[in-house]
């Protein structure tokens, strides 16, 4: 009488000599270790794929998501006016992660598979250098905000008043995708503040049609230095 429970011993593997005991649900090879059932589900467990990573492909992807938040960080910072100081400091910044990448590169070039992965982090620093070059992200932040600001100039300006009066247009206004400390009106000239830009300055916008003019310059930020760049509209700044 053939007993269901009782084990089936089978020989496998012949040229090896290796025989395995297979139990009801469970297999156990000749040393004894319980092996998964083929089909229950419960597969031998693998290495994690991060502790299979050497430690240069770690400081790798650490340096790729390092630099990245860095160079969005620095592209944000950069779409406002008075960049100057932002630009200097992403400068620095691409030229110490240069440097590194190149030590790593020269010393673990054959270590790292696919060797592609090394033009990630040359690639995110050409992208933010041409960005600072080009001063795109302020191009592109202040083309989506345009409207907003010459919405102020054409409705709420008012015509022939006195270079040497000032009229105040609102605080804390937000114009497109930037917002405004303060908007004022100096004879022709409508000013935006846009809050502080490098240490101890103030910088902004003006909408200035016959440019910039002696009384403007006399205020309580300092001696402004305009830089003309879309048509009567000229970005500032000032020491406070």
């Amino acid at each position: 009488m053939t007993h269901f429970g009782a084990p089936i011993w089978a020989k496998l593997g012949q040229s090896s000599g290796e025989f395995r005991e297979t139990m009801g649900d469970g297999v156990t090879d000749r040393a004894g270790a319980e092996l998964p059932a083929p089909g229950s589900g419960h597969e031998p467990r693998r290495p994690s794929r991060w502790r299979s990573l050497r430690p240069t492909q770690i400081w790798l992807r650490a340096a790729h998501v390092v630099l990245a938040l860095v160079g969005v960080a620095v592209l944000v910072a950069s779409s406002t006016p008075g960049t100057g100081a932002v630009a200097m400091l992403g400068a620095v910044v691409l030229f110490w992660s240069g440097v590194v990448w190149a030590i790593v590169a020269l010393t673990a070039w054959s270590r790292v598979r696919p060797r592609r992965r090394w033009a990630v982090l040359p690639l995110i620093v050409g992208v933010v250098a041409l960005a600072l070059v080009t001063q795109a992200p302020h191009r592109v932040r202040w083309a989506a905000s345009r409207s907003a600001f010459d919405e102020v100039v054409a409705d709420e300006a008012e015509a022939g008043l006195a270079r040497s009066s000032v009229r105040e247009l609102g605080r804390d206004r937000s114009l497109g995708l930037m917002d405004a400390d303060r908007v004022y009106q100096q004879g022709e000239a409508v000013v935006f503040e846009m809050g502080s830009g490098f240490i101890f300055t103030t910088v902004g916008y003006a909408y200035l049609p016959d440019g910039p003019f002696p009384e403007l310059e006399i205020n309580d930020l300092g001696v402004p230095e305009f830089h003309r760049f879309d048509g009567h509209w000229y970005r500032w700044s000032a020491s406070n």
